[in-house]
């Protein structure tokens, strides 16, 4: 098991991406169970700012394909996840 603290985890859980990334993605995996215990057993530190700095680089591909909709839903949804996973990053990737 990892030594992850809550603090990261309950700031990687507020991130929507992350979130989908644990409860879906990871679980349909076979990688964990989906809970914070579960995240904090698969993840240390490093690889959940890494995870973060991955979503983080679709979310920036995603926008520059929209870029031409930034009144659309998608582009605020991207924009909204990539502002939550820029917080993280600069928060817990130092």
């Amino acid at each position: 098991m990892h030594n992850t603290s809550s603090s990261i985890l309950r700031a990687a859980f507020k991130c929507d991406a992350l979130h989908h990334q644990f409860t879906v993605i990871d679980v349909a995996d076979n990688l964990h169970d989906g809970t914070m215990a579960g995240v904090a057993s698969y993840y240390d530190v490093a690889g959940l700012v890494a995870e973060a700095v991955h979503h983080l680089d679709i979310c920036q591909d995603n926008l520059l394909d929209l870029q031409w909709q930034s009144d659309s839903e998608d582009y605020r949804v991207f924009r909204r996840e990539a502002n939550q996973l820029s917080s993280f990053i600069k928060k817990w990737g130092a």
